[in-house]
């Protein structure tokens, strides 16, 4: 049996609400630093931790949030993760991230965070199906569909639209879908489909998927020259690299083959030719995080569906000619740039 305060009390030599007093912090404990530590080193020594419910119980807060995500976190991600910390902060509020693995990992560590007094949780672009009901505590959960949808996710439907109606424009009509993943993509996916399928226009949509597919570089090559013309990429490093795989293969972007990206990291601006790519807001995403976590801390029953508008960001890479900027950024700024008004479009 895990140990207990009278397990404390006993080996200390104190009694139990002594023990009770040093253990909760209390303010009107009057017992010598030196009983002090001692009751904090047998505490240490045998491992103790305070009970959950009963803290609860007695409604004590102890405003600590836990991010729970998963291993693979992109940089955009990233960012947005250091802002909700950064908010959170401002309310006073200390969070800590915890990595899973899996369904059976988040559950193990959730029940060992429980004896930490955790007062809530987040959960943020876990890309694994989970069954939610698990966790107890009040909760937000931000970015990938797992078994409902989240509380907070981008309107990336709306973005993969977006940037089939852009090539539509440019005049494409065979168009390839290209992901590492299907499923993690399927809101980017349905987006250009339904929009293709839309069009007054005879067009065509291929996917090409290439998750541990060693030969997706065949695959793309003969998509190209089945007559496909533009490549929509479910994010930038994607499309860069299809960039390159394309020039290796003295094939022409944007001349022979539009390619467009998605996230709007900061790379994609400065390659030749610069990536077109919808942007997320990873300040926007980090505030209404926070927000709806504050009022489930309160209300754990509040339902909401919050949807954040992505940002068109045009480069060179779909056809476009635009001025670039004369400017250079540094590892120690922001990994999203500032949009240039003249280069976006708002969805």
């Amino acid at each position: 049996m895990p140990p207990t305060m009278k397990d404390i009390a006993k080996a200390a030599g104190v009694s139990q609400p002594a023990v009770s007093a040093v253990l909760n912090n209390r303010g009107n404990c009057r017992v010598s630093p030196e009983t002090r530590s001692r009751i904090l080193r047998i505490a240490e020594e045998l491992d103790y931790h305070p009970n959950q419910a009963a803290r609860l119980l007695r409604g004590q807060k102890s405003n600590t949030v836990a991010i729970f995500t998963s291993l693979s976190v992109s940089s955009l991600q990233n960012e947005t993760l250091q802002q909700i910390s950064l908010k959170l902060q401002k309310q006073k509020l200390t969070s800590f991230l915890v990595a899973a693995r899996d369904n059976e990992d988040l559950q193990e560590r959730y029940l060992e965070l429980l004896s930490r007094n955790i007062d809530a949780l987040i959960c943020f672009h876990i890309d694994f199906d989970f069954d939610r009901s698990i966790l107890k505590l009040p909760q937000v959960h931000v970015g990938v569909e797992v078994r409902d949808t989240p509380d907070i996710i981008q309107d990336l439907k709306g973005g993969g639209a977006f940037l089939a109606a852009h090539l539509l424009e440019h005049g494409h009509e065979k168009f390839v879908f290209l992901t590492d993943k299907l499923s993690s993509n399927a809101s980017k996916y349905e987006g250009v489909r339904e929009r293709l399928a839309g069009s007054e226009k005879s067009t065509s949509l291929e996917v090409l998927e290439f998750f541990h597919d060693t030969g997706i570089i065949s695959k793309v090559l003969k998509a190209v020259s089945s007559g496909a013309t533009a490549f929509i990429c479910t994010n930038d490093h994607i499309a860069s690299r299809l960039c390159r795989v394309l020039k290796q293969h003295n094939i022409k972007v944007p001349e022979e083959i539009a390619v467009t990206g998605f996230d709007g990291m900061a790379f994609t601006e400065y390659m030749t030719p610069s990536i077109t790519t919808m942007r997320g807001d990873p300040e926007k995403i980090a505030q209404a995080t926070v927000e709806l976590l504050l009022a489930r801390m309160k209300d754990p029953m509040l339902s909401a569906s919050i949807k954040i508008p992505v940002s068109f960001h045009c480069g060179e890479s779909c056809g476009c000619k635009i001025k670039q900027e004369d400017n250079f950024f540094f590892e120690t700024m922001p990994a999203v740039i500032t949009p240039q008004k003249q280069q976006e479009k708002s969805l």
